[in-house]
């Protein structure tokens, strides 16, 4: 009787973590169990531990719970037209509503809306510099490129937006600010504000990127609507590793903009 009755008591327990892990409260368990698993995969490929250094970026209040990483070399290969090109993303979003069960990333209500912050790590072969000039200038249309290939060919793309309705229009500030960070001297500060199509949209079926951000479950006005973002990249070229850095913040919110740059990426670590 009483082998019964433990019998009968784990399988009410494996039933109850069953039905747990398959429900909007349990997505966020879903994703970092995949995600921990995917991530961790991508960074033994990644361009930092293949050069011989490593990039900490901290999460923060209203972010997911870490940043994660993602190889995208066959997608920067055809942004540049070079065979061989590198690029690694590391990246973090909107954290989690525990019971809608997904990211705030598709919250048309939420200053998180269709945010992100994070790095890009690129590196071309044969020791050519992207994203400055010859004469150590930032090229701002670099990042700009690299994030309409991640909102697009990564993101929006998958969640199911058309290439004939996608908007990406950025206005650049006139200054470029030179600062220390990371431990490194001489970044180049870029501000911009971004029009780019929005993540929110009605779920038909399921898309891998699911996994990461979970199945949109919020009321939504327009689906892939346009919405203006502000945006702020620190770049710097690192000779040593042949490898550019770009730290990246994208947001609807100029307050969580800053916040970012000034609680989250200020706190970014780069060493051997």
């Amino acid at each position: 009787m009483k082998k019964r009755r433990k019998t009968i008591i784990i399988i009410l327990v494996c039933a109850l973590a069953a039905a747990f892990i398959v429900s909007p409260p349990g997505a966020g368990l879903r994703v970092y169990a995949v995600m921990s698993a995917v991530s961790g995969a991508a960074q033994r490929e990644s361009v930092a531990v293949q050069r011989g250094f490593e990039v900490k970026i901290p999460s923060g209040s209203g972010w997911a719970a870490k940043p994660w990483i993602f190889n995208a070399d066959s997608l920067f290969e055809r942004l540049t037209g070079e065979t061989g090109a590198r690029l690694s993303i590391i990246y973090n979003f909107g954290s989690f509503d525990f019971w809608r069960g997904c990211s705030r990333l598709f919250d048309e209500s939420s200053p998180y809306y269709n945010s992100f912050y994070g790095a890009y790590l690129a590196q071309l072969p044969n020791g050519a510099v992207y994203g400055f000039t010859p004469e150590g200038e930032a090229d701002a249309q670099a990042p700009a490129a690299l994030a309409r290939m991640d909102f697009f060919g990564l993101v929006l793309g998958d969640f199911g937006l058309e290439p004939d309705e996608q908007v990406f229009e950025y206005t650049l500030e006139d200054t470029q600010e030179k600062l220390d960070f990371a431990g490194f001297p001489d970044w180049t500060r870029l501000d911009a504000k971004l029009q780019v199509n929005g993540a929110a949209h009605e779920a038909k079926e399921w898309v891998q990127s699911y996994w990461q951000y979970g199945r949109p479950n919020y009321p939504v006005t327009g689906e892939f609507a346009p919405v203006e973002m502000y945006c702020t990249v620190i770049a710097r070229y690192f000779e040593q590793w042949e490898t550019t850095v770009f730290f990246y913040v994208m947001t609807p919110d100029e307050g969580v903009r800053d916040e970012c740059v000034d609680t989250i990426l200020a706190r970014a670590q780069i060493s051997q």
